[in-house]
């Protein structure tokens, strides 16, 4: 045993154990900060990932529920040429509010797209006002042409602002 620690204190094994552990321990502590920055990438890619398709998803329902909200005012076209006022007025109510939850909740939208949303939801307070009145007084509008053309016109806006919001996105 007193040779084996003279041998080990003669060729000063004891100082090179300790170099040799240092320098494995400086590599495993590079490693593991590689590692770590790899999972942070990693991470970070992952969030954009889901921020992404988050975003996605909110344009998928947006698209779905616009192309339902268009046809639903569309119909009321045809309701008017058959003057069902007492249903038109109801209808317009519901759109309207709809209407307005899709604008609040969809965070998606530029500027112009949320002010068309706005001015169909402007449109339709005063259709739905208009459609009291006439059934209050129980006199029947003789305006409907330029009524649908009204709203053919804010259908039309509506209809950009659902391609749009349909149309791929750039670098898909």
């Amino acid at each position: 045993m007193a040779g084996a620690l003279a041998f080990v204190d003669r060729w000063h094994l004891g100082d090179l154990a300790s170099i040799v552990g240092l320098a494995i321990a400086l590599v495993g502590f590079g490693a593991t900060i590689w590692n770590t920055l790899k999972a942070k990438r990693a991470a970070e890619a992952a969030e954009v990932a889901v921020r992404q398709t988050r975003e996605e998803m909110a344009r998928l329902y947006a698209t779905v529920d616009l192309a339902g909200l268009i046809e639903r005012v569309d119909s009321l076209k045809t309701s008017h040429r058959a003057g069902e006022w007492a249903s038109v007025s109801v209808q317009y109510g519901l759109l309207r509010r709809e209407l307005i939850k899709l604008h609040a909740r969809t965070t998606i939208l530029s500027e112009g797209q949320q002010k068309v949303l706005q001015g169909t939801i402007q449109l339709l307070n005063l259709l739905e006002e208009r459609a009291e009145r006439t059934l209050a007084s129980g006199i029947i509008l003789d305006d409907v042409v330029e009524l649908n053309k009204r709203i053919t016109r804010q259908l039309n806006r509506l209809d950009q602002v659902l391609h749009e919001l349909a149309a791929p996105r750039g670098g898909e």
